[in-house]
């Protein structure tokens, strides 16, 4: 099934032309088509389904259209079949040597590969892919594989190219080390980066110190863990934190964990976004206001989300799929639901301290309880992958039990309103990185509230989130960051000298 939805933020010029100081974007949430037996056969049916979704998108007279990580193939063959994940790659040029593969006689070039040159020709547009790369390495006379972005122009031909740089259970594929940014002629530079790259210092950051970087692309197949790791909660923090534009485009698979596609804005709103537990593929049209020059956010920022016009039937929520982090380590103090004021302070790691000033009113029966929550250490997010971490956060629990908060039940939170949430504290500055998180039951983030993060000393930061307006059916709110120093170090809570 497929479903093209377009937003317009202004009324369009009668002949479809975008208005100065904005351009047209597409994102598509896609789900593959994997019924074909054999590998190559579903690759081409997602090939013949891109195609189709990029000649909306050019009669859309849309600028560029991004679709997410493993898009061609899911996600499964290309982390379990070494054979399959050659069998699927294609070379991809170099960008500097200005070519089109739609118009290459050279035989390297997959059929895929020069499908969508030529449809990006063919419609005049920026076309962003997400593919398995092959690679001949001369020195080794070896051949290597890449999961990699290609950017075509409106040309056909390669602008960019590039390489995930932090793997997440991809053993087939080689990590690059690389940051990329490209220029269009609609005036805009954007960086691109995929999926786990949003959560570590390079690239998510350092594609930043160019300064003339605005936008990012971002294919994405994004696994949610609750409370703090699911997709919009952390790509939507991403955006707020620094300042950009971001066109997320996620596979959707809902039974999988994977799903959350949008385009947010650098202001913290968001223009439109796709996340349901319901099968089935959809495009995202937006028009997005340039960013003329990428200023330092500002110290605190007001968020407030514009109502969406996709409304989800509980039932469609509940079919999304998601797990939950292991909070073994947290420190955390329940909310006594029969106080109408709660002032807690609670600290992980010694000095690391969450200070939390609430206001609620609560009614019998509650079906959530929740708790106050903080850490610093690392945590495990794959075998290989242990991150440091910080948080702080008032998280929904299903019971006492700590290991409970972050599971859903078939109903959102009911008895409890939240007419007021402060969290704050004051963190070591260097090596980390630090933004809102936030989620509601319907699995997209809170609106009307303010994230503060300004530099106290030489070498602190303090940081903040506070609602603006009441909130009920909370399943997050809080700060989550990374402290880059501590990747990789053992499992659990680190103190602070």
């Amino acid at each position: 099934m497929k479903i093209i939805v377009i937003l317009c933020l202004n009324f369009l010029l009668a002949a479809g032309v975008i208005h100065e100081g904005k351009y047209r974007a597409a994102v598509v949430a896609y789900s593959p088509n994997l019924t074909a037996e054999e590998p190559l056969d579903r690759l081409y049916q997602n090939v013949g389904n891109y195609l189709d979704y990029i000649d909306e998108a050019g009669l859309q007279k849309c600028d560029i259209i991004v679709f997410p990580e493993d898009g061609l193939t899911g996600w499964y063959d290309v982390i379990t079949y070494e054979e399959r994940v050659e069998m699927f790659s294609t070379a991809v040029p170099e960008p500097s040597s200005n070519v089109s593969p739609c118009k290459s006689n050279d035989g390297i070039y997959s059929k895929a590969l020069k499908s969508f040159s030529c449809s990006a020709l063919k419609n005049r547009i920026y076309v962003v892919v997400n593919l398995a790369e092959r690679f001949y390495e001369e020195n080794t006379k070896k051949t290597v594989y890449y999961n990699t972005n290609v950017v075509f122009d409106r040309d056909g031909v390669v602008v960019a190219r590039f390489r995930k740089i932090n793997l997440l259970n991809e053993i087939f594929f080689r990590a690059a080390n690389e940051s990329v940014t490209f220029k269009t002629d609609f005036g805009v530079t954007f960086g691109i980066f995929t999926c786990f790259d949003i959560t570590f210092r390079n690239p998510a950051l350092t594609t930043l110190e160019d300064p003339e970087v605005t936008d990012i692309v971002f294919p994405v197949a994004w696994f949610s863990h609750l409370p703090f790791i699911q997709s919009l909660s952390i790509h939507h923090g991403y955006t707020i934190s620094t300042g950009v534009n971001m066109l997320s485009a996620n596979l959707h698979d809902p039974a999988s964990r994977n799903g959350g596609t949008a385009i947010y804005f650098a202001g913290g709103d968001i223009a439109k976004v796709y996340l349901t537990g319901s099968e089935g593929s959809k495009m995202i049209i937006s028009d997005v206001p340039k960013v003329s020059k990428r200023k330092p956010p500002h110290p605190c920022q007001v968020i407030n989300i514009l109502p969406s016009s996709n409304v989800e039937r509980v039932e469609d929520i509940n079919g999304f799929i998601t797990s939950t982090e292991n909070l073994a380590n947290y420190t955390w103090k329940a909310v006594d639901l029969t106080q109408k004021e709660v002032r807690e302070t609670v600290c992980s790691g010694g000095k690391f301290c969450c200070n939390f000033d609430i206001s609620l009113t609560s009614t019998q029966p509650t079906n959530y309880v929740y708790k106050m929550v903080a850490y610093h250490g690392t945590v495990q997010l794959s075998a290989n992958d242990r991150l440091g971490t910080r948080a702080c956060g008032l998280v929904a629990c299903t019971n006492e039990d700590i290991a409970s908060c972050g599971h859903r039940l078939d109903v959102p939170p009911k008895g409890v309103t939240f007419g007021r949430i402060e969290i704050k504290g004051v963190f070591q500055a260097q090596h980390s990185h630090d933004q809102p998180a936030s989620l509601k039951y319907n699995l997209k983030p809170v609106s009307n509230y303010t994230f503060c993060r300004q530099q106290v000393g030489d070498d602190h930061v303090e940081v903040s989130v506070s609602t603006v307006d009441k909130q009920d059916a909370l399943l997050t709110f809080g700060i989550y960051g990374r402290v880059f120093n501590n990747d990789g170090k053992p499992v659990g809570v680190i103190n602070i000298k």
